[in-house]
């Protein structure tokens, strides 16, 4: 796990990196989910220019500062506003809610395992065993030990 010194970095740093350290970084978008792991941040989804809707997996590995694209079979449908957060005893991410392009708002839950770089859908049921569909977006999701 890294420190609070080894996590932080600064603008100045950031502008000592050279292009080919950058190579396949993922292109400039807002609302994307992004989870610290051990050495690395993954983000995933956003939107691009307003308009355009990202559904793909990226690893950023803070010592190197090299970006990494997670290849997957199947991901989930492209959104942005979504959140997400570390399942460490999985070593998955648990990803929630968001606005899918031409459909709104999501109640979609899905699992990213880093270990087979497989998303899972999955589905929330209340206690008599009914799907919940609450649509959710622009949420924190932090997970408890």
């Amino acid at each position: 796990m890294l420190s609070a010194e080894e996590a932080s970095f600064s603008f100045a740093a950031i502008e000592d990196i050279d292009d080919a350290a950058c190579s396949g970084y993922p292109s400039a978008r807002s609302g994307a989910v992004a989870v610290p792991m051990d050495d690395t941040i993954v983000f995933f989804a956003g939107l691009g220019n307003g308009r355009d809707f990202y559904n793909d997996v990226h690893e950023f590995d803070v010592r190197t500062r090299r970006w990494r694209r997670i290849e997957c079979q199947v991901l989930p449908l492209a959104n942005f506003g979504a959140c997400g957060a570390r399942m460490r005893a999985r070593n998955s991410i648990l990803v929630h809610g968001g606005v899918i392009q031409f459909r709104g708002s999501s109640p979609g839950l899905s699992f990213f395992s880093l270990d087979r770089a497989a998303w899972t859908a999955c589905s929330l049921k209340n206690r008599a065993g009914a799907n919940i569909r609450r649509h959710h977006w622009g949420e924190a999701m932090v997970a408890v030990p």
